[in-house]
């Protein structure tokens, strides 16, 4: 299997497989896309594929209790992005409190709604995608 292509010429900063369904994996790219691939496709095509950063997206998590529910991050602006596959044309929450690039995200284990970040500013927060807008 091969994912030569997944971003085309763009570096793939990031991958990693669903807990949910292990036919699924989410790349990301410092094209700042985010991509889903289904393993049963043989990797040739994306299922789904989101512009989530201007810039460059270091990583993206699929989450370990809900499996529509994507996190990516990773461009300058320290921008965190939520995303719902079902709903593919633009984040259900952004997040900005880093103040630089993230560069690693996961989903609680247990708490469909609950997300940390990392970053370069050396900083280590723990969202609830919940609370959206009390930041």
């Amino acid at each position: 299997m091969r994912f030569a292509f997944a971003h085309g010429d763009y570096q793939i900063n990031d991958v990693k497989f669903s807990p949910l369904n292990l036919n699924l994996l989410v790349t990301s790219g410092s094209d700042g896309f985010f991509q889903l691939w289904d393993l049963r496709d043989r990797g040739y095509k994306c299922s789904l594929s989101c512009k989530s950063s201007e810039t460059e997206l270091n990583c993206a998590s699929l989450n370990n209790v809900n499996p529509y529910l994507i996190v990516a991050a990773g461009d300058e602006s320290g921008a965190i992005s939520v995303w719902d596959v079902r709903l593919p044309q633009t984040s259900i929450n952004t997040v900005n409190f880093h103040k630089s690039q993230v560069t690693c995200v996961d989903w609680h284990p247990t708490q469909e709604q609950v997300f940390i970040s990392g970053g370069d500013d050396g900083a280590v927060y723990i969202w609830d995608n919940n609370k959206n807008g009390e930041e």
